[in-house]
């Protein structure tokens, strides 16, 4: 075969192995989760609307405490917690997956850090808001 072919029937066969996986990559799977941590900028416990940067939060579905101690495998104990450990300029990590119909993201789990974890925290944090957070404190 001439090169000229064979190049073509290799841009046919690539196009569409490469049509057939991107048809794969609209589906996610269940433990396909979005994770950063940042600052809460502002919080609302009436209805549970949360905003962290640009990021508008307006449904969590559970909340976790973690106090910086861990357990015999070195995994972080996170204690179930309510809305009350959520106060705006601390430090939480949110996993979300999800945006509602409203726009706003729907958030699948948030840790939020105290004590101990507050030194866990700050090192996930980016600089701008660790010197942030730092600068609230004094």
């Amino acid at each position: 075969m001439k090169p000229g072919k064979l190049f073509i029937i290799g841009m046919i066969i690539g196009t569409l192995a490469a049509g057939s996986s991107s048809g794969m990559a609209g589906q996610t799977e269940n433990d396909d989760y979005w994770t950063f941590t940042a600052l809460v900028q502002e919080w609302s416990p009436s209805n549970r609307h949360m905003q962290i940067d640009d990021i508008g939060i307006g449904a969590i579905n559970a909340i976790f405490l973690d106090t910086g101690n861990y357990d015999e495998s070195g995994n972080a104990i996170l204690t179930r917690t309510g809305t009350t450990k959520i106060k705006e300029g601390i430090p939480v990590t949110v996993e979300m997956k999800t945006q509602g119909k409203d726009g706003l993201w729907i958030a699948h789990k948030v840790i939020v850090y105290k004590g101990k974890g507050i030194k866990k925290a700050l090192k996930l944090l980016p600089k701008r808001q660790r010197q942030a957070y730092k600068s609230g404190l004094n």
